[in-house]
């Protein structure tokens, strides 16, 4: 019978001891989190129909609104045991940081969603740009990092002439030579009419040269463009604008998804 009792007591001390063992294995593991942490996604949603991560080889196009012009980036990242600070930067080419901004509120602990715009300042618009986004955990431990590039396209600004609600606003930028004359978009966007409606005609910035830019309405019963192709000229066919080779060019923009502010720049005219 004490035989008996002795067993029934080290059966009853080895499980205790396993318990034990067990919890300090799991507070452990609790403390000392070892699971992956969440990875950086960050994707286009202005400029790209689907959700596809950007690739360090990818281009962020800018876009413009009447503050001016920055580079929209848009993702989420997450950390396991907290998030801490996301980190935006814009650099030159030449590593020379311009902008930069911190989100330290999220939409939870351990996970946010960013829509960030990294303002492009004037001194530094029509460049290619490296952008960094980096996120950190509570203890400032880098996360992860992704890297990619953005284009500002124009040097243009739209003048408050052009800024109208509910429209969508075309920036133009032409070469050094061109003549001071009106300069007009044609096309299907005006149901193939003539090349110098006086409703087509841009608007010269004064205090920049070669920048112009037109407010046009949607088309009737849509709030978006089904398909458009603009074409540019100062009037007529002859002085159109051409690739530098001298074939025909235009430019389609099918929905607003670049943005209320369309941008183009004219390489060359056809006279010219």
């Amino acid at each position: 019978m004490n035989f008996r009792k002795y067993q029934y007591q080290i059966a009853y001390f080895s499980a205790a001891v396993f318990l034990l063992i067990a919890a300090v294995i799991i507070g452990c593991n609790k403390n000392n989190n070892t699971n992956p942490p969440y990875a950086i996604k960050n994707f286009l949603t202005l400029f790209k129909s689907d959700s596809t991560d950007i690739l360090p080889t990818d281009t962020i196009i800018s876009t413009s609104n009447i503050e001016g012009k920055y580079i929209a980036i848009s993702g989420n990242t997450g950390a396991t045991e907290g998030l801490g600070r996301i980190s935006f930067q814009l650099f030159t080419l030449q590593d020379s940081l311009l902008t930069s901004q911190e989100v330290m509120d999220f939409f939870r602990p351990d996970y946010h969603v960013f829509a960030v715009q990294l303002a492009i300042p004037k001194q530094a618009r029509g460049e290619v740009y490296k952008i960094a986004v980096t996120s950190f955990d509570k203890d400032s431990n880098e996360i992860g990092k992704e890297t990619f590039y953005g284009m500002d396209v124009l040097t243009c600004d739209p003048i408050p002439e052009c800024i109208v609600t509910n429209q969508i606003v075309i920036s133009l930028e032409t070469p050094e030579n061109t003549p001071d004359e009106p300069i007009y978009i044609s096309g299907s966007i005006n149901g193939w009419g003539a090349y110098n409606e006086e409703q087509y005609m841009f608007h010269k910035n004064p205090d920049v040269t070669n920048c112009y830019c037109l407010s046009i309405p949607y088309a009737p019963g849509y709030s978006d463009w089904q398909l458009t192709q603009i074409f540019v000229s100062r009037g007529s066919w002859d002085t159109q604008a051409v690739t530098e080779s001298n074939d025909d060019i235009h430019w389609d923009y099918t929905s607003t998804d670049r943005g209320q502010i369309w941008k183009i720049k004219v390489l060359k005219w056809r006279d010219k």
